[in-house]
């Protein structure tokens, strides 16, 4: 099923269902000061389907799209503070963001065109993005995103 699948619809999905999961657990969480074991199983079972999805890798993605899903995700849950799932959704993220930086390299600054790169600060996704980046390049500095 998700070899035949719209990969960047699925990204998509997958990533806005990590959100609505962390949703769900941090309203349990405050309604009952407690996490379901489901809610804690849903968002594994989730993020399992994600880095499943990404050994597929990019080849038929819309990496712009992903990018802004991602950006946006960090704007609704961003990841300091101490939600519960939170470890577990950057697991997930993180692995996305390094799998586009595997494919796409340098090249991966051109996909950002859906996401504000001017802002101060810098959106979360760019901040990760050029760390990934500096990693790649064996610790040289991280330059600054712009789009072309």
């Amino acid at each position: 099923i998700l070899e035949n699948s719209d990969q960047t619809l699925l990204f998509t999905c997958l990533i806005s269902l990590i959100g609505d999961s962390i949703t769900e657990m941090n309203a349990n969480a405050s309604r009952d000061n407690s996490v379901t074991a489901d809610s804690e199983k849903s968002l594994e079972m989730i993020i399992k389907c994600l880095l499943k999805f990404l050994k597929l890798g990019f080849a038929d993605s819309s990496a712009e799209i992903v990018l802004r899903d991602i950006h946006l995700f960090f704007l609704t849950h961003p990841p300091s503070g101490t939600k519960h799932g939170m470890a577990l959704a950057m697991k997930g993220i993180k692995a996305t963001l390094s799998t586009l930086v595997k494919v796409h390299g340098e090249k991966i600054k051109s996909f950002l065109t859906q996401v504000p790169v001017d802002t101060v600060p810098a959106p979360l996704v760019v901040t990760y993005l050029e760390l990934m980046l500096s990693n790649a390049n064996d610790g040289a500095s991280p330059a600054m995103i712009t789009v072309t």
